[in-house]
């Protein structure tokens, strides 16, 4: 609606300066050519105004479109992490785990805690299993989470 207003004024603008131009170039008594010069340069400056509103009007807009969308984003997040509770897996060690009334055909998995802090979602990999318990590792920061409840067994030692 703004840009149709400014549009018409511009028009409007453009349809009294040429009324200016001709009342300049007929043949009218110097008082009223002057007053149509001073006419003709106020007309200039007012195109001038509204290019420049018009231009701040589409960057105001711009910048309200790319709110809008981190608004979208942001909801779409908190809709996604409602689906997940911080859980503890041993002591000391947390994770986030979906909801079980939340799950749906997706598998179990775990969210690295560091990235849902970031409102990001970054499933956590098993990447080994040693003596102190499975690592899982998160792709996306690099954290690194311990599962110290299934180790390997330590090994045998046989003396002879």
């Amino acid at each position: 609606m703004m840009i149709m207003d400014i549009s018409t004024s511009l028009a409007a603008l453009k349809s009294m300066a040429e009324f200016a131009k001709l009342i300049i170039s007929s043949k009218v008594d110097a008082a009223v050519r002057e007053k149509a010069i001073e006419l003709q340069s106020i007309i200039i400056s007012l195109n001038s105004d509204m290019f420049s509103m018009q231009a701040q009007y589409g960057a105001v807009l711009q910048a309200n479109q790319a709110l809008e969308q981190k608004i979208a984003e942001l909801e779409q997040w908190e809709t996604e992490a409602a689906r997940y509770e911080l859980k503890e897996i041993v002591p000391a060690v947390f994770v986030y785990a979906i909801k079980p009334e939340s799950a749906t055909a997706e598998p179990s998995h775990w969210i690295c805690p560091d990235c849902y802090q970031n409102k990001r979602k970054s499933i956590l990999q098993r990447k080994t299993k040693t003596r102190l318990g499975t690592i899982y590792a998160c792709l996306s920061c690099g954290a690194q989470i311990v599962d110290h409840t299934k180790p390997l067994p330590a090994p045998v030692s046989w003396s002879g």
